[in-house]
């Protein structure tokens, strides 16, 4: 008599990563254990990091015009992904999407271009209208443009849909750096920060 033997699924175990060790091997495990990369957990300890401290008003508006547009055009970059990655039978209703994103998008922009213009702890120099203000407004109206060209000219609307999600992730990344890097080096050994914090305390 035979006996036939069942393989058991291999179980998942949350533990630190012993090849990926950037953070000791924390944000590698997490990332093996969710199947997600690592990299958005290692920008979310840093984002914790940066933000412990209880911002002024000053800074949640500066936050609200630089730092949550952000997010957004990264949730819009994998939102884009997933959708061009899907077995879609024709190419109208994907269109249709992506030009209501476009919209929506363009939309949002003119209010975070309002709030930077609103906000004071930070005035902006040519680069940050480059990557704040002008790639995500580009951006924008190329996914709304593409919806027009898509029926007669689909090839290049999805090239345009492509270089959209570039524009978007490129500028994101710019941003991402410049704004913690602004945080680290200028706003954190800006004279007088400890005093005006003992004085917020007091």
């Amino acid at each position: 008599m035979n006996e036939t033997t069942v393989e058991q699924p291999a179980v998942k175990r949350l533990e630190r990563s012993r090849s990926d060790r950037m953070l000791a091997g924390v944000c590698g495990g997490l990332a093996r254990y969710f199947d997600i990369h690592p990299a958005f957990y290692r920008v979310g300890f840093v984002v914790l990091t940066l933000i412990g401290e209880r911002p002024t008003m000053r800074v949640a508006e500066a936050g609200a015009a630089f730092i949550t547009p952000m997010i957004v055009h990264y949730q819009i970059v994998l939102l884009l992904s997933a959708m061009l990655l899907a077995p879609w039978h024709s190419i109208t209703p994907i269109s249709i999407i992506w030009g209501a994103v476009g919209v929506i998008g363009f939309v949002y922009q003119c209010v975070v271009l309002r709030r930077m213009r609103r906000q004071a702890a930070y005035k902006l120099g040519f680069e940050d209208w480059l990557f704040y203000v002008v790639l995500p407004f580009g951006a924008y109206l190329l996914l709304a443009g593409s919806t027009i060209a898509a029926p007669t000219h689909e090839r290049e609307a999805v090239f345009a849909v492509g270089a959209a999600t570039a524009l978007m992730l490129f500028a994101g990344i710019h941003n991402s750096w410049d704004s913690i890097s602004y945080h680290v080096f200028v706003v954190r050994n800006r004279p007088g920060a400890d005093g005006d914090r003992a004085g917020g305390d007091a």
